[in-house]
Order: C-alpha cells, then structure tokens, then sequence
C-alpha cells in the first residue's frame, strides 16, 4: 500500500469520520482489556473544547486514520491516535504525531505528553520509535496501573 494518496485534513472533535474512527479503536482495544473492565471506572469523556485540532488521514475520500492534541490538567495531551487494520505499517500514526507536533510548535508550545495502556505494546513501540520517552503519569492517568505515560519535548 502506497501512502501516496493519503493526505491528513483537520476537523472538528465531533466530525463523524473522527468518531467513527475512535469507535473502531473503542471497538478493538474493548477487547484487549475486557477482563479488566471491573477494575476501571468509565472513561473520562473528552470535552470537545478543549481540543485544539483533531486530524483525520484520508485515503482518497476513506478515513483510514485519526489523532488528536488537547489541552487539559494544565498539559497538551495527544489523543487517540488510531489507524485502522487495512493501513497499518506504513507510517501513518508518525505522520499523525508529526503534524500534531508541528501545529502545537507553531502554537508555542514545548512539550507534549499522550498515555496508553500496558496492553498496547504496539503504540508503545511506536511513541519510541518517533522519540517520545516515558513519564509520570499526570491528570487523570494518576494511579491508574493500565496507564503508560510518555512526553517529547519539540524543537
């Protein structure tokens, strides 16, 4: 698969191929962490105006891919970078993180921090790949034992 016809759009939160991505995300890592869910509470909700850009990679006219960056306990957090099945392994998630990194550059800011879970050694291997190196847990993702935390500092 060429990524030659990928191109990344901003859009709102609430777009619906943005949630309808994040639902295919919800849908896959459900199942990862299905026998964990008693000890989680419910997801904490992004408030949608505290998202400052919220990126959706296209192939041609099909949304292939999603991330986010927000500003919330009083950090800019990347959010649910998700890239579906068929367009895996092509460097779409570290495209996603690169623009995220440039737009909150261009925004003055000079850390960015993201969490995901232990069950997700993936993304995990990702975030290490593109620089990120791991962290405290901050805001919500305090005590939270399934949580890994990361920060990358931008140029």
């Amino acid at each position: 698969m060429s990524t030659a016809t990928i191109t990344i759009t901003a859009v709102p939160w609430t777009h619906p191929h943005a949630g309808r991505l994040r639902d295919l995300m919800d849908e896959e890592l459900g199942a990862r962490y299905a026998d964990l869910r008693a000890l989680r509470g419910p997801r904490v909700p992004v408030e949608p105006a505290s998202v400052l850009v919220t990126f959706v990679a296209y192939d041609g006219e099909r949304p292939v891919a999603t991330a986010a960056l927000r500003r919330a306990h009083g950090f800019y957090e990347v959010k649910r970078v998700f890239v579906a099945a068929s367009h895996r392994r092509v460097g779409l998630a570290a495209r996603l993180l690169g623009a995220l990194g440039d737009r909150a550059s261009a925004a003055g800011v000079r850390t960015l921090v993201l969490q995901t879970g232990t069950r997700q050694p993936e993304a995990v291997a990702l975030y290490e790949r593109e620089g990120w190196q791991a962290a405290p847990a901050f805001g919500e993702y305090v005590g939270d034992e399934l949580s890994l935390c990361f920060a990358k500092e931008l140029s």
